[in-house]
């Protein structure tokens, strides 16, 4: 199935992803995750056929938590999703996603924002894609 499915936590998350799949045509369907959290779609109808053929998964579906911000996705549920991926070689892009030790990323300055602050737009571009010819990006040189 070609429908990417969007993981979010609310409709905001979805506007800022779904209207470049509007413009190709790509199908899509929306589930919202609230922070008390919900469960997830049937992911596919049998062992043989899945539902969707790409995630979206928005933040990690993260709330803050007296705090401390954690996901609404249950460990059962990321496990879940993983599988789904790994059964059948579905992508999984994860937008807005903070660095932390489940990626092999850490914060470039713990002890100051930088560039989260407010009116700080911060920018990334690659110089070199040759290690990720599959992902179809296009490198920039400043």
């Amino acid at each position: 199935n070609s429908t990417v499915l969007i993981l979010a936590r609310d409709s905001f998350d979805v506007a800022s992803v779904s209207p470049g799949l509007d413009g190709y045509g790509i199908p899509w369907q929306q589930v919202l995750i609230p922070q008390a959290g919900a469960p997830l779609p049937t992911l596919n109808s049998s062992l043989t056929q899945a539902n969707y053929g790409s995630i979206i998964l928005i933040g990690s579906i993260s709330y803050d938590y007296n705090g401390t911000y954690n996901s609404a996705l249950t460990t059962a549920q990321w496990d879940q999703l993983y599988a789904y991926q790994t059964t059948f070689k579905v992508r999984m892009v994860r937008i807005n996603e903070y660095p932390g030790p489940n990626f092999g990323t850490t914060v470039a300055n713990a002890n100051s924002p930088g560039c989260c602050d407010t009116g700080v737009n911060a920018t990334i571009s690659l110089t070199n894609t040759a290690l990720i010819p599959g992902a179809n990006l296009n490198g920039y040189a400043p």
